[in-house]
């Protein structure tokens, strides 16, 4: 359940959230907003931010911190900046899967914590959600248990009921950006279907 009176923009008529599929070396974001007077969800931005293309004079720290503790540094550097630009009231993130796979849970975990730092030292009152990827699935008309990234593209095209900014087209982006518009728009529906509810009591 998510406080909405920690979401700042309410009273201004929309309510905008970065979303966020985490990876320390490929990242999907979007930027997604609800606007609370007309209930339309729309997706302004989308894209996946690869790490060696933010990294920049960082990597000279490889040596010494490390590179994957580098890569989370910079994304929390481009986290930051997101965060300026687009004025966010939220930020809600896909959890770990743990799995058989414990170094990449133990990867993801770390950029995880370097996200949050990030969304700490812009806000430290900001919300900051995660949400399991079976339930974004289930959301979007998916199995749950489904591995199958096609099927999250082609339910994030059928869906004719939100606004897509001109610049983003569904069938070119990767499976990071289209699970981040996903982790957003499940978010913000969820959101949308407790204030409606709301108002009927």
């Amino acid at each position: 359940m998510i406080d909405l009176n920690v979401i700042r923009n309410i009273n201004e008529g929309n309510i905008r959230c970065l979303s966020i599929d985490p990876g320390s070396n490929n990242m999907g974001y979007a930027i997604v907003e609800l606007n609370v007077k007309t209930w339309t969800v729309s997706i302004l931005r989308c894209e996946t931010v690869k790490a060696k293309d933010i990294v920049g004079e960082l990597s000279e720290l490889n040596e010494i911190l490390g590179e994957r503790f580098v890569r989370n540094i910079a994304y929390k550097e481009f986290i930051k900046n997101l965060l300026l630009k687009w004025h966010i009231d939220f930020v809600v993130c896909e959890a770990a899967y743990a799995g058989a796979f414990i170094k990449a849970y133990q990867s993801l975990t770390e950029h995880v914590t370097l996200l949050k730092a990030a969304v700490y030292l812009y806000d430290r009152r900001m919300t900051f959600l995660m949400v399991e990827p079976s339930v974004v699935k289930k959301a979007m008309g998916v199995k749950g248990n489904s591995g199958d990234k096609n099927l999250m593209t082609k339910a994030l095209s059928e869906r004719n009921n939100i606004v897509i900014c001109d610049t983003i087209v569904i069938t070119q982006l990767d499976e990071h950006a289209v699970d981040a518009a996903c982790i957003g728009l499940t978010t913000l529906d969820k959101i949308r279907d407790n204030m409606r509810a709301s108002m009927k009591e």
